[in-house]
This record gives structure tokens, sequence and C-alpha cells, in this order.
């Protein structure tokens, strides 16, 4: 009998360690996605946010502080809508350099569909 209720114990203290191993990984995951803007409205005040999708859809794949004038900040990929609330204008690009076509986003304001932009400029 005593070996039956130990058994049981170490079972339910395996048990109840594999439950909070568990929640202890998976909060990291969850913590790490509340970092990640998945609409206009989870931009953080003083960035901007690019979305891979149109309307701040897709694939949620860059936020950063305003870029200044005459300097140009490379977003790694493709973007098709951005959200600017770094409290300067920025103009976003169709090339990684800051040269091809441009769209000036006004501070506080969304493009729904910019067009395949590469990099961000100051204004």
């Amino acid at each position: 009998m005593i070996r039956v209720l130990k058994r049981r114990s170490s079972l339910i203290v395996g048990v109840a360690t594999a439950s909070l191993l568990g929640a202890a990984l998976a909060a990291p995951a969850a913590q790490a996605a509340e970092y990640q803007p998945s609409a206009f409205n989870d931009c953080r005040v003083g960035l901007i946010c690019t979305w891979t999708g149109t309307n701040g859809t897709g694939l949620f794949r860059f936020e950063s502080r305003a870029t200044p004038s005459g300097s140009c900040t490379f977003t790694g990929l493709a973007m098709r809508s951005a959200y600017n609330r770094t409290g300067i204008s920025q103009r976003l690009w169709t090339r990684p350099n800051c040269t091809g076509n441009s769209v000036l986003i006004l501070n506080g304001r969304a493009i729904e569909d910019t067009g395949e932009r590469l990099s961000i400029g100051g204004p």
C-alpha cells in the first residue's frame, strides 16, 4: 500500500511539474507576440510599423523609430502597408537604398497599400 501511494504521489508531482514547465515555456512566446503589431491599432507611439499585406495585414515585418532626413533604413523584406507614429513624416522607397519611387507618409497616417516598398527614409 505504501509503494502504491509513493508511485501516485510521484506521478502527481511529475504531472504538476510538466504542467508548470509547459506554462513557463509558453509565456515567453505570448510575450514576444505582444511586441509584434498585427494591425494599425497595434503600432506603438514613436514608431513606424510596416506589414507584408495591405491594410495592416499579412506578416508584420518591421518597426522602427523615425529615420532622419538624409538617412535610409532598409526594411529587410518588401512591405505593402504602413502606419507612421514617429512624430515626423517619412518616405517609403521602392529600392533598398532609398532610391526609386517614393511615397510620403505623414505622421499619424496609415497607408493601406503602398505598393511594394523596401526602405524608409527621412522626409
